[in-house]
């Protein structure tokens, strides 16, 4: 599962992005905003667009077609050649 990172460092626990975060994936712990709900994230960004001192950023993670898979490329596989 794939979650917003917070920057502690950068982070002052303004709590701009617990107010902007559509599904309170996101509180205030320890002075800091912290992910307490990674299951309910909707990924939309909401939180690293609101965030004034730049502390979140969403990675994302490359997902490679199998070379040997046809199908779809919605479905994960290779575009289908005609011959």
């Amino acid at each position: 599962m794939i979650t917003p990172e917070i920057d502690l460092e950068l982070c002052t626990g303004c709590g701009e992005c617990v107010e902007a975060c559509p599904v309170h994936a996101l509180a205030l712990k320890g002075g800091h905003a912290s992910v307490v709900n990674p299951e309910g994230c909707r990924y939309c960004g909401d939180c690293e667009e609101l965030c004034p001192e730049g502390a979140i950023a969403r990675p994302f993670e490359v997902v490679l077609a199998d070379p040997g898979q046809e199908g779809d490329i919605a479905d994960g596989g290779l575009p289908r050649v005609k011959s």
